[in-house]
């Protein structure tokens, strides 16, 4: 399963259990994304599907209502301020995503898009 840029192994767990839901929708969505931006900027996946003990891990210290143990999210390294622009301008432009989040996730500027429709959508939030 996955798409042109994107193999659904590069969304799996990292604590390394065998789970990865990582759903076909979000692949699509961040593959239109990616489509939009220059062959250079690649999108590197640094968290996708997360079990629900490694979600709740110190390491991340998220809730259980998290989109990640879900299989709707993903964190995107932006490390370069120039590539957060240019891949937020993309998500913007192809209109592939309402719920995105920018911060720093493990020391690392991150950006977060979901497609978690149990969520308030159009929202834009730092963390």
């Amino acid at each position: 399963m996955g798409t042109k840029n994107f193999s659904s192994q590069e969304f799996a767990c990292p604590c390394g259990c065998p789970e990865n839901h990582i759903k076909l929708e979000l692949l699509y969505k961040l593959q239109r994304v990616r489509d939009y931006l220059d062959k250079d900027d690649k999108m590197i996946i640094t968290s996708g599907y997360r079990c629900l003990e490694y979600n709740r891990s110190p390491i991340i210290g998220s809730t259980d209502t998290s989109s990640h143990p879900k299989g709707l999210a993903a964190d995107i390294d932006v490390q370069d301020n120039g590539k957060a622009f240019r891949i937020q301008q993309a998500v913007f432009q192809t209109g592939a995503f309402t719920r995105i989040g920018f911060g720093k996730m493990n020391g690392k500027n991150t950006l977060h898009l979901d497609t978690d429709d149990s969520k308030i959508q159009e929202r834009l939030w730092g963390y």
